[in-house]
């Protein structure tokens, strides 16, 4: 995140960042190579294996950001069987200040930059807030 105007110093010392699916589909396994290499071309490197979002995750994250309508449903139904739920669910694209609100996923899409121009648009943005 350096190499794009974030200081690592300032995230690590603020935010624990972490990725979770809300399926068990690919669990232990690394990103898609697609994925892989668009990170790489954006000099981010990640030894991230895939994993499941769990209860301990609702209670422990201030927030848990989604891609679209289909995960914000599903997380929102884990959160309520959650008694001390504390994370607050929302869309990722609710902070693009691009407003795209939606973040197609990529899997299935002609694989873009979508998700990473939008994380790298709004990243600066919400450090500050």
């Amino acid at each position: 995140m350096k190499k794009h105007g974030v200081s690592m110093n300032h995230v690590a010392r603020q935010w624990v960042i972490d990725s979770g699916a809300v399926s068990d589909w690919n669990v232990g396994c690394s990103p898609d190579a697609r994925a892989l290499a668009c990170l790489r071309k954006h000099g981010i490197e990640t030894s991230h294996k895939a994993r499941q979002v769990t209860k301990e995750d609702f209670a422990t994250f201030d927030h848990i950001l989604c891609m679209d309508e289909s995960n914000l449903r599903d997380l929102n139904r884990k959160a309520n069987q959650v008694k001390n739920c504390k994370a607050k669910i929302e869309l990722l694209g609710t902070y693009d200040p691009e407003k795209q609100l939606i973040i197609k996923d990529p899997y299935y899409v002609s694989y873009g930059l979508t998700f990473i121009f939008v994380l790298l648009r709004w990243l600066p943005f919400s450090l500050d807030k």
